[in-house]
């Protein structure tokens, strides 16, 4: 999927031009890119979460924290859901034992010596 940055995505949703998303381009974004039906005080309460200037209104920094928060908090249930498939015996960490039957499930054969490397 190809790159865009955050400026041309606000240009793709900004309807009127002034560099911003209100609540109204939210929620019409909604209906045409995902034919999902936002009420206008749910737009609203969505950008007033991620409005931190208070003019009700989404800026490119605005955006940008808001999605790199997204990242971040997907990255930490990525690398928790690793650590739940790889601790597999309740212990609360990743002995050699389960990484070696995990590492078995997926195809890979190891020794518990080389498992502790």
């Amino acid at each position: 999927m190809a790159s865009i940055s955050l400026d041309a995505a606000i240009r793709s949703l900004d309807r009127d031009g002034d560099g911003k998303i209100s609540a109204a381009e939210l929620a019409l974004c909604m209906v045409s890119l995902m034919a999902v039906e936002l009420p206008q005080e749910e737009a609203a309460a969505l950008v007033a979460l991620a409005d931190g200037d208070g003019d009700g209104l989404l800026e490119v920094e605005e955006l940008a924290s808001v999605l790199q928060a997204g990242g971040e908090e997907e990255a930490e249930r990525d690398l928790l859901a690793a650590f739940e498939t790889y601790e597999s015996d309740g212990e609360g960490c990743i002995t050699p034992v389960s990484l070696r039957r995990t590492l078995s499930m997926l195809g890979r054969r190891r020794r518990c010596t080389s498992a502790r490397r």
